[in-house]
């Protein structure tokens, strides 16, 4: 394999270590993109950690949701600050954090609720009903971090 990868002209390998550089840019550069790639990290965690208390651990489905989604919250806002939303701001991370925990409160209510019925009164198995409501909240949640959280006018924008 070694010997296949030397017949290749080296301008031609530069050239698409360069194009992957620019694909990997444009999509980084662009907001949703990175949404979904903090909210998919965030989201593997959590349902990771659902599965692994519930059946590893033995931990009632209802509490492994919660304590995934408090890990997962946290791990989610560090991205979505940071990375997503290239929030480097320090002076607002108090009214972010407070905006963020209501977010987190509702989210706590929802999640355990739709949880809850799709198990329950659905049947569906909890890990795909924990994607489902993923899914539901991710759609709402967008909202909240672009315009009220990590909203665009911040003054200390920069890229990571």
């Amino acid at each position: 394999i070694f010997t296949e990868i030397q017949r290749i002209p080296f301008g031609i390998i530069t050239h698409m270590i360069s194009l992957f550089k620019k694909i990997i840019s444009l999509a980084t550069d662009t907001l949703v993109v990175r949404y979904i790639f903090s909210g998919g990290f965030s989201s593997f965690l959590d349902i990771g950690l659902l599965f692994v208390l519930t059946e590893y651990f033995h931990v009632y489905y209802l509490a492994s949701a919660v304590i995934a989604l408090t890990t997962s919250f946290i791990v989610r806002f560090l991205l979505q600050k940071r990375f997503t939303f290239r929030d480097a701001s320090t002076t607002t991370v108090h009214k972010q954090l407070f905006f963020y925990s209501v977010l987190y409160a509702v989210s706590m209510v929802a999640t355990t609720g739709f949880l809850y019925f799709f198990v329950e009164i659905l049947h569906v198995w909890y890990v795909f009903a924990q994607v489902l409501t993923i899914g539901i909240m991710a759609g709402v949640s967008f909202f909240a971090y672009r315009y009220i959280i990590f909203p665009e006018n911040s003054s200390t924008k920069k890229p990571v």
